[in-house]
């Protein structure tokens, strides 16, 4: 019962962000005067505090992310990690087509990052069973030890983070969900954000729950990927641990 409660008390949180993020997004529909589309659901927040917390971003490059939907995603990456950096979370990133490859592993250089990211280009499939399988490895493939970090909820407490980002299908939908199913039984949140070409039933099912599966039209992929940081869990490594930010004075 009592895990039931905090269950509902998660879930209730998690709305409130949810709302705060479709909320940016509709403010750009708005002044664009054209509907935002966004997939809904509910969702649970993180509550558990922690020193630090581990992002990988997985960026689809395929070939029909060339042109405008990579140069969003870019973007987003850099907007969404500075973020998340903030917040107390190294960040990695790692890009998909026809193979899956790390292209920066976890921390904190903006400059790497920045570097990272504008080395991304398009072309090939999208083998997004692969970037899921190597998210694994770098998470250490530990459960007992993600789930110490976290908590036993599968992901819902978790500050290990995988941030999907796709235009498109998966090679191999099949592999891909039986790889997401083991991010989660790690204790992995997966976060998944697709444009309008991409199918949502599909980004519901691979992520943690279905609030944490957002889709957009394609010239609010930046935007959606950004706000996805507001979906991370809390943690208490926050700006004082980041280079050049002063600690803050508890209020009185």
């Amino acid at each position: 019962m009592a895990e039931k409660h905090r269950g509902e008390k998660h879930q209730r949180g998690d709305i409130v962000r949810k709302k705060e993020m479709l909320a940016d997004l509709d403010r750009i529909a708005i002044a664009s005067k054209r509907p935002s589309h966004v997939g809904l659901g509910a969702a649970r927040r993180a509550a558990e505090r922690t020193n630090a917390g581990q992002v990988f971003l997985l960026i689809d490059c395929s070939g029909s992310m060339s042109g405008g939907n990579l140069e969003q995603a870019k973007t987003g990456a850099l907007e969404f990690s500075e973020k998340a950096y903030r917040q107390g979370y190294t960040v990695g990133l790692i890009a998909f087509d026809s193979y899956a490859r790390l292209v920066l592993g976890s921390g904190r250089d903006r400059k790497a990052l920045e570097r990272a990211v504008g080395r991304l280009e398009t072309g090939g499939s999208t083998n997004m069973s692969d970037a899921l399988t190597l998210a694994r490895s770098e998470f250490g493939d530990d459960r007992s030890a993600v789930r110490r970090s976290g908590s036993h909820d599968f992901g819902l407490q978790s500050h290990h983070v995988a941030v999907v980002v796709t235009d498109g299908y998966p090679d191999d939908r099949t592999k891909a969900l039986k790889e997401a199913s083991t991010l989660k039984e790690m204790g992995v949140r997966i976060i998944t954000i697709g444009t309008d070409d991409a199918d949502p039933s599909f980004l519901d099912e691979l992520s943690t729950h279905k609030g944490l599966a957002t889709t957009v039209r394609s010239d609010q992929l930046s935007l959606a990927i950004k706000s996805a940081a507001k979906l991370l869990p809390r943690t208490t490594g926050g700006q004082a641990g980041l280079p050049g930010n002063k600690p803050r004075r508890p209020s009185r």
